[in-house]
């Protein structure tokens, strides 16, 4: 409204100026008139700005006469910036600002002069940089976000399984979708994998770093366990506890060994048993040095089977042709005997235990029951006693076996009507008539027999036989 305020005041004082002439009677040509609205017009006709500025800071580069600036704005800017012009003739000139309408885009500023004719335009042209970007919002490995991940941080150590023979695949997520990344996977394992971002401006870029490692062997099992180098009864790595019975007498602790399912890598080492009964125990520890098992064996020593007698005596004196392997014996006692001898048995084991049965009765026959350590294994031993006549007992003396031991004929001291020739089983393995030139064992086996010899009388005498 300034300018045309100012536009009809010129009129005013020029149709003032004319009016005075007229009345001199001088008469005033047009061209004359349009001087004077020339020589009136002392009216602005600046307009040019003496400042720009863009979000109240003035544009980079800004000079009167520079109608056009290009303004890059940064990333990710969405709103148009604001845009003022203050004219150079700031009390008569106009400015009018057309904002851009979207980003990219223009703003312009009209300056109208004071004459209200002249006129200029100045533009700005606005764009957004490129996204410098080039992070990532995350990074995954097989398809899970690695620990610990943050935009801002480039490196990551990966510790793997054991035993994982292939790279894992790693892919990433860029914050900017406008930026771009490529992975190099690592060439074995270990190794690193890298992914590269590149943002969107084409220039930025970003290195992030996954070193992959295997963790050591955790197997601290054992592919094996012998003792005196023969694998344990139902050995099984997971099984740890063994309980391993020896022998009878053993007094010397078995040689204990461990193989290492994880043979290269892990560590055994056996702690034997200080005595036996004891315990001796396997340590295995894995390759990474801290998982560890123990492998216990416990030793026992079995209990005695020995059920046999080392002696057995009626009224003080060893039975005659005693032999702990030999179960029953014939034993005659003096004529006129009527208590039942005291039997005495002796076991080879003095842990073993010994119960006896007297006949009640003589003739009659007496048990002795010999019962193992183990508590299971038993013999029993028998005595039949007889009473001999007086004369019988005159006769019992003189019989003998001769030769003795013998070969292949065994003879006798005085007249048998029949032999009968038993094992140390009890077993009969021949039986003879005397005929008075002896009997013929060459086809028995070399060892000890009893020999029953039944005398003319009836009466039944036995000695012991060595056959060689």
């Amino acid at each position: 409204m300034k300018h045309y305020f100012t536009f009809y005041l010129q009129r005013a004082i020029i149709f003032a100026v004319l009016f005075t002439f007229s009345l001199a009677g001088t008469r005033l040509t047009y061209a004359n008139a349009n001087h004077l609205e020339s020589v009136a017009g002392f009216l602005n006709t600046d307009a040019t700005l003496s400042d720009l500025t863009v979000d109240g800071t003035t544009v980079d580069g800004f000079n009167t006469a520079t109608l056009t600036y290009d303004v890059v704005l940064p990333s990710g800017t969405a709103t148009v910036p604001t845009v003022a012009g203050t004219a150079t003739d700031a009390a008569n000139a106009d400015v009018s600002v057309t904002d851009a309408t979207g980003l990219p885009g223009t703003t312009t500023v009209l300056v109208t002069a004071e004459d209200g004719t002249t006129t200029q335009t100045y533009t700005v042209n606005f764009t957004v940089a490129a996204n410098t970007d080039a992070t990532l919002s995350d990074l995954t490995v097989d398809g899970t976000t690695v620990t610990d991940f943050a935009s801002g941080t480039f490196t990551y150590d990966v510790i793997l399984p054991f035993g994982t023979a292939t790279v894992p695949t790693v892919t990433g997520t860029a914050t900017d979708a406008n930026a771009n990344f490529s992975v190099t996977d690592a060439a074995g394992l270990p190794g690193t994998t890298t992914i590269e971002v590149i943002a969107a401006d084409g220039t930025t870029a970003q290195t992030y770093t996954v070193n992959f490692t295997i963790a050591a062997n955790t197997d601290a099992t054992l592919s094996d366990l012998t003792v005196d180098g023969t694998t344990v009864a139902d050995f099984a790595s997971g099984t740890l506890t063994y309980d391993v019975i020896l022998q009878f007498g053993t007094a010397t602790v078995p040689t204990v060994a461990g193989t290492a399912a994880d043979a290269a890598n892990a560590d055994v080492s056996v702690t034997p048993a200080d005595q036996l009964p004891g315990a001796s125990t396997v340590l295995v520890t894995a390759e990474d040095g801290t998982t560890t098992q123990t492998y216990t064996v416990n030793f026992t020593v079995a209990a005695n089977t020995d059920a046999t007698l080392s002696d057995l005596t009626a009224n003080g004196t060893t039975l005659e042709g005693f032999d702990p392997d030999v179960l029953t014996y014939d034993v005659e006692l003096p004529a006129g005997t009527t208590a039942s001898p005291n039997i005495v048995a002796t076991a080879s084991d003095v842990r073993a235990t010994v119960s006896v049965t007297k006949s009640g009765v003589v003739p009659g026959t007496a048990t002795i029951v010999v019962t193992a350590e183990d508590g299971t294994t038993s013999i029993t031993y028998t005595i039949n006693f007889t009473i001999a006549t007086a004369v019988t007992e005159l006769r019992k003396g003189t019989v003998k076996l001769y030769p003795n031991p013998a070969t292949t004929i065994l003879n006798f001291s005085v007249e048998v009507s029949k032999a009968e020739i038993y094992n140390i089983a009890g077993k009969k393995v021949k039986t003879a008539l005397y005929s008075g030139v002896g009997i013929d064992i060459s086809e028995l086996l070399n060892g000890i027999y009893l020999v029953h010899m039944e005398l003319d009388n009836g009466e039944t005498v036995i000695r012991k036989l060595i056959k060689r």
